[in-house]
């Protein structure tokens, strides 16, 4: 064999096997193309697929979300109203301390008033009672001891009585003579 021979062999023989590599690299190839349609096809239905339920949970949160808003509007609104309420009621209890302020402090003023005149009045009768008892006790007269006054004798008076009255005389005068 010779080098020409042997070359232009290997060279058929490697353009065979080039051949059909070629050959079964398209059918691979086809088949490639084949699945990767088949596979697009498939991911296409599910692209689909997602995209429907993606509309679908977009429209239930869309529905949930004017829902929230909706209930979250009447939540405002009524925390809203019992504010004002709560703010009126307590308007209304410093309005009641205002006046209880009011009333303890004229009641206060009112028992100073009182405690000044009872402690005035408790400083005069000290006084007059202390001065009542160093005059008594300065007196010369309490120091003797006298005898209790006796009562005078009682004094009795006697009217007359007529004799007539005592001798059963009539009771009624004799008549006056007329006059002309």
């Amino acid at each position: 064999m010779n080098a020409n021979s042997d070359k232009d062999y290997i060279d058929a023989r490697m353009e065979g096997v080039d051949a059909r590599l070629d050959s079964r690299f398209a059918e691979v190839d086809t088949k490639f193309a084949e699945a990767r349609a088949h596979v697009d096809a498939r991911f296409a239905e599910v692209d689909i697929k997602f995209a429907e339920a993606r509309a679908n949970v977009d429209a239930k949160f869309a529905d949930m979300n004017t829902n929230i808003k909706t209930r979250f509007e009447d939540v405002n609104a009524n925390i809203n109203a019992r504010a004002a309420e709560t703010s009126i009621r307590f308007a209304n209890v410093d309005i009641k301390f205002e006046q209880l302020r009011t009333e303890m402090a004229n009641g206060f003023t009112n028992v100073i008033k009182w405690m000044i005149a009872t402690l005035l009045t408790m400083i005069v009768v000290l006084i007059a009672s202390l001065t009542f008892v160093v005059n008594v006790s300065n007196s010369p007269v309490s120091h003797v001891v006298t005898a209790p006054l006796q009562a005078p004798a009682p004094i009795i008076i006697q009217i007359p009585v007529p004799v007539a009255w005592s001798q059963g005389a009539p009771a009624t005068p004799p008549a006056a003579p007329a006059h002309k």
